[in-house]
């Protein structure tokens, strides 16, 4: 799990769709327990460049979703 929350941050540059692609394929995107340890990764890292990766992540949670969505009816 840590190695696709460093992986979905490395991704953060390549655009939502990639990303929602990755996070789908491993079976993260709609994982309750990985957007949990991405949240308290992010409150411990607080202030570092890591956490505000983290944040970001968090924030596109709800918009990679309806990305994978979209493009699962295309």
């Amino acid at each position: 799990m840590v190695d696709a929350l460093q992986r979905a941050i490395l991704m953060l540059r390549e655009g939502r769709e990639a990303l929602a692609q990755y996070l789908e394929a491993v079976g993260y995107l709609r994982s309750p327990a990985f957007w949990l340890v991405a949240q308290a990764l992010a409150e411990i890292l607080e202030g570092e460049d890591e956490g505000r990766d983290l944040h970001e992540l968090l924030t596109l949670r709800e918009g990679l979703v309806r990305v994978a969505q979209v493009e699962r009816l295309l």
